[in-house]
């Protein structure tokens, strides 16, 4: 994943044809600092049509004239943005003085004591972490390999239902079920692991470009071998980062931090074991000059981490994308068999289900099956030239 060309704009869209024949695939390549996940999804309704025949195309506006800045031009609008971000924020706050002094006066104690949970909510976002949890996935490079997994949308949501928790809690639950897999192949064993896990904190009126994201950091569990212990454990570790009171001062804290040496802000990043993230998608077909769209899988940056993990659903399956650092990972198949055999357990918990699928055809080369101490993978590795969305199941016996 080469970084940007400063010289040029912040994506590359890249064509790859004759995919299986006559398919095709179109790789997007966005910079995260235009937008995130669900605005990214915002932005591929500029691309995507909901039909074959689409709208009527419109003439391109006039390129705008080249203008070009130094870097100490960029360094000051940097500053002067962060600065403006956080004199608005004080502004806000100026003008909700009054009320909120008469609202301490009124209650002094719980002002008190809400005062006093927002300082520790917004410590415990900013605060650097000591260790890396896991004993295996250890180091950092600079490679990155790309894998993909496609998951049943509804037995997933079954599932959820079924256990009492949302679709996200379960798809944690199936990417700590990997995890702890992924170890004791490795023959270690890990109660709990350090997550990062992208929340939304976009509204309706916020433009499309941009980040509205917040990226708290927490332990979640991963030693437990009951789905739905899991399950409903991380449900409620989900709901209690979703309640911090820092969430609505995300972009002030953001913009106090752009101010700190990279060595201090790098430091929230490092030591953090893995990135989880679920991106809703399209529930209806779309189309790309003409031709149907098959899958859409998303891809993230590591930042800091061993591998990040995305679901992005589209119409009746959860595309799994998988990021991951090649020297902290050294095992990339058996990190993936180990991810289809969490999904598969967590799939179980909704009853009669389909299996995860691995598309290998998609990879540019061929590896051997990994195989577990318990047995067989739980996977079907679908061969080269079949349509994923209605490559059947099948079941393993014994």
């Amino acid at each position: 994943m080469t970084a940007f060309d400063s010289a040029h704009p912040l994506w590359e869209f890249t064509l790859v044809e004759h995919v299986d024949g006559d398919g095709a695939a179109l790789v997007m390549k966005l910079h995260h600092s235009l937008t995130d996940g669900v605005g990214g999804m915002q932005l591929a309704l500029e691309l995507f049509d909901p039909t074959p025949d689409g709208p009527t195309p419109r003439a391109d506006p006039p390129p705008p004239a080249p203008e070009h800045l130094p870097r100490g031009a960029l360094v000051r609008d940097g500053l002067v943005h962060d600065a403006r971000e956080l004199y608005r924020l004080a502004s806000r706050q100026a003008r909700a003085a009054l009320p909120a002094v008469l609202s301490a006066a009124r209650h002094p104690v719980q002002t008190r004591r809400d005062l006093i949970e927002t300082v520790e909510s917004v410590g415990r976002m900013v605060a650097p972490v000591p260790e890396i949890l896991s004993p295996v996935l250890v180091e950092r490079g600079l490679t990155r390999e790309l894998d993909m997994l496609t998951v049943p949308l509804e037995d997933l949501q079954r599932a959820a239902h079924a256990a009492g928790g949302t679709l996200n809690d379960a798809f944690v639950t199936a990417v700590t079920g990997g995890m702890r897999r992924y170890h004791e192949r490795h023959d270690t064993e890990v109660r709990e692991l350090r997550m990062m896990m992208p929340i939304s904190i976009r509204s309706a009126t916020d433009p499309v470009v941009g980040n509205r994201i917040t990226l708290p950091r927490f332990t979640v569990p991963v030693g437990e071998p009951d789905a739905a212990a899991r399950l409903r454990e991380i449900a409620a570790r989900c709901r209690l980062v979703r309640s911090e009171r820092s969430l609505p001062y995300t972009n002030a804290i953001a913009g106090a931090l752009n101010l700190l040496p990279h060595a201090v802000t790098g430091a929230m990043l490092k030591r953090v074991d893995f990135v989880a993230s679920n991106v809703p998608g399209f529930r209806e077909p779309m189309c790309l000059a003409g031709a149907e769209m098959t899958g859409y899988f998303p891809f993230g940056p590591t930042a800091g981490t061993a591998l990040n993990v995305i679901l992005l659903s589209y119409r009746d399956t959860c595309c799994v994308g998988v990021t991951m650092d090649a020297a902290a990972v050294r095992d990339p198949d058996a990190w993936m068999t180990s991810l289809a055999e969490g999904f598969d357990e967590v799939l179980a918990l909704g009853g009669r289900h389909r299996r995860p699928v691995w598309p290998l055809h998609v990879r540019a080369r061929r590896r051997e099956p990994v195989r577990s101490r318990r047995g067989p993978a739980n996977l079907h590795r679908a061969p080269a030239g079949r349509d994923l969305r209605h490559a059947p199941a099948r079941r393993d016996d014994g």
